[in-house]
């Protein structure tokens, strides 16, 4: 798993009504090849050049299969809609995104489409953001919560989680450390706890844990009206390409 805490954001232009993936049974896929794009990443550990890499196979449709590449920075990486353009930090977006500004959280965010993969380390800082998310949709692991909590005294409170999902979300718990999630327009959820804003349209996502202690892998999707049946896709790859790797 990266050593990178930083938020990845994939920006687009318009939002979309997603179906929850889950319930998006696909057919007629075959295995096919997909661009592979490297991205630069930029974080604590300071900038690092773009990988390389050749075609990935990924299973899909041909007839969306043009319109998907793989993007990858250090030790993750997602399908988006081809065509995007590599930024600077571990962002990836059609136009060139400020990078100080979304490394300070300093920015508003992204009201409008956009796709945004964040990893959270259970071993560094980013433990607590870890918490919150199990706290949310995971009981089966809430003992991490506890622990850290105990640990962290003054640093992380009952009072900082929230136990038991948002109300208004729609879970599907595909294993014990698997759940992809739809947050309903202008509404919190698991979608708003990233830098995407609640607006007009849904958010789609997954959030995957990995490891003993554990990590989290967290995907919010809000995609323009063409490209809404991408999401599926991209979700699915994910979930595949991190089981494969624990």
């Amino acid at each position: 798993m990266s050593r990178f805490t930083t938020t990845i954001l994939l920006a687009l232009v318009s939002g979309a009504t997603l179906p929850l993936p889950a319930q998006k049974k696909q057919t007629n896929d075959r295995s096919v090849h997909v661009p592979f794009v490297g991205c630069k990443a930029d974080g604590q550990a300071g900038p690092e050049d773009a990988p390389s890499g050749e075609p990935v196979a990924v299973a899909l449709p041909t007839n969306i299969a043009g319109k998907l590449a793989y993007y990858r920075w250090e030790g993750l990486g997602v399908l988006a809609p081809n065509g995007w353009l590599n930024g600077e930090s571990l962002f990836i977006s059609p136009t060139p995104l400020n990078s100080a500004k979304l490394l300070a959280g300093t920015d508003n965010g992204f009201s409008g489409a956009a796709i945004q993969i964040s990893v959270s380390l259970g071993e560094t800082s980013g433990r607590f953001q870890v918490a919150r998310l199990i706290a949310r949709v995971f009981p089966q692991r809430q003992s991490f919560v506890r622990e850290l909590i105990e640990a962290h005294d003054g640093l992380l409170s009952d009072s900082d989680v929230v136990y038991g999902p948002y109300k208004t979300d729609k879970l599907v718990h595909l294993d014990r450390n698997t759940v992809e999630f739809q947050t309903p327009a202008n509404t919190d959820g698991l979608g708003t706890m990233s830098r995407l804003s609640k607006n007009a349209q849904p958010i789609t996502g997954v959030i995957i844990l990995t490891g003993d202690t554990p990590d989290a892998v967290h995907l919010s999707i809000r995609l323009n009206q063409d490209q809404a049946s991408l999401a599926p896709y991209i979700i699915q790859r994910l979930e595949r390409e991190m089981r494969s790797a624990q």
